[in-house]
């Protein structure tokens, strides 16, 4: 496939447009959700959350199919341009679906909406990174992607706090930028040339080992991630006794501390991991830090030791989103025919964790939030310990 390099302003639409989406997938996680599942559901806030999130989860897992479909335009036309546009048309009726609910389950059908849109337009900038970033510049490139979900998650707490009087203003600001934002790159974006299809009775490539430990590594590490983001407004609330009216406030100074983080060890991390050519230390040393910072949150009595916290979690998820973005395309297998789809599958790494995550949190919540802070910390060193099994790294 024949695809012209990404440079310049249209990297730049390309960073944009992926901090764009993430905006539209994590702000109603951590606070439009909670706040109108706790005005929705009052007497039972958490196992309705937990619900919501589970099934909305079950639904993100459909990604290796998005990718799939990306793929089949990508190799027929040579764009992903259809899915980029119509995911995040599909996330902003998700959002405005949301808006207007006055139950759960309207609440839940709009988020399984935005879960469809969201990671259509995800899988599908993923891929971009393959078709069209050379490898010795992926590093740098995926950590420049690695900045985007953190800044979204900052732009879209704060366009909620500012906005966040009227319940239908609380869920549509984060998809409407996402619009603009992908519809801006996409105009960009140029067509490649089409590949040959595929010779009939072309074998199937295999996962390596490598690939499989480097799943599994992700795996645990944002079981971690999704066990401490989407319990954060509700350990507010309920452990530290904070006012809802003062959660949207206190998470928008959580994310920004924490974005500042994410941002500095992206950038720091997947520009060296080119430069040695090696990807596995950072990833491990990424582990270890994210469990100290989650051992940090089951002692945390105060806000600002939950910034704290939270602060050192940022640092670990910075470092290893670039890295490890960066590793999986070294070793993909498949670029040409189904770089989406195959990204689509490590993406259920990410997913997978939003349908099992809510019941290991049930549980560990009958023992308070430092259980289930600490099922988080454990989550990372075992994937810390998954990340020493791969032995095939290329930068």
């Amino acid at each position: 496939m024949n695809q012209p390099a990404l440079a310049g302003g249209r990297t730049a639409l390309y960073v944009l447009a992926h901090a764009a989406i993430w905006a539209a997938a994590l702000a109603p996680v951590l606070v439009s959700l909670p706040i109108r599942v706790e005005a929705l559901e009052p007497e039972d806030t958490s196992q309705a959350l937990s619900l919501i999130l589970g099934v909305g989860g079950l639904v993100a897992l459909a990604s290796p199919v998005f990718g799939w479909l990306s793929d089949r335009t990508y190799r027929t036309r040579g764009t992903r341009r259809p899915w980029l546009l119509g995911g995040a048309l599909v996330a902003l009726a998700g959002a405005l679906t949301m808006g207007e609910a006055r139950s759960i389950a309207p609440l839940l059908a709009g988020w399984c909406l935005t879960q469809i849109g969201c990671n259509t337009v995800i899988v599908s900038l993923m891929a971009v990174l393959v078709d069209a970033v050379a490898p010795a510049r992926r590093g740098v490139v995926s950590g420049l992607l690695g900045v985007g979900p953190p800044i979204g998650a900052v732009l879209g707490t704060w366009l909620l706090d500012a906005l966040g009087d009227s319940p239908r203003l609380l869920s549509l600001p984060p998809p409407l930028a996402a619009v603009v934002a992908v519809a801006l790159f996409a105009s960009t974006l140029p067509s490649a040339v089409p590949a040959a299809p595929a010779a009939a009775g072309t074998a199937r490539v295999r996962p390596t080992p490598a690939l499989v430990w480097a799943w599994l590594s992700r795996l645990a590490f944002f079981f971690g991630v999704v066990i401490i983001g989407n319990y954060q407004a509700l350990f507010l609330i309920e452990d530290l006794g904070r006012s809802p009216d003062d959660v949207p406030q206190l998470m928008a100074i959580a994310t920004l501390l924490n974005t500042t983080f994410v941002i500095a060890a992206s950038l720091v991390t997947g520009r060296a991991s080119d430069r040695l050519g090696r990807r596995k230390p950072f990833l491990l040393a990424a582990g270890l830090t994210f469990a100290l910072g989650a051992c940090v949150l089951v002692t945390a009595d105060s806000f600002p030791a939950f910034v704290l916290a939270v602060s050192i979690t940022g640092l670990a998820l910075g470092a290893y989103a670039a890295v490890d973005l960066a590793l999986i395309t070294d070793l993909l297998r498949s670029r040409e025919q189904d770089a989406a789809r195959d990204l689509g599958v490590f993406k259920l790494a990410n997913g997978l964790p939003q349908v099992l995550a809510p019941a290991v949190a049930s549980v560990a919540l009958v023992s308070g939030y430092p259980a289930l802070f600490a099922a988080a910390a454990a989550c990372a060193v075992l994937s810390a310990l998954a990340i020493t099994r791969v032995l095939e790294l290329r930068a």
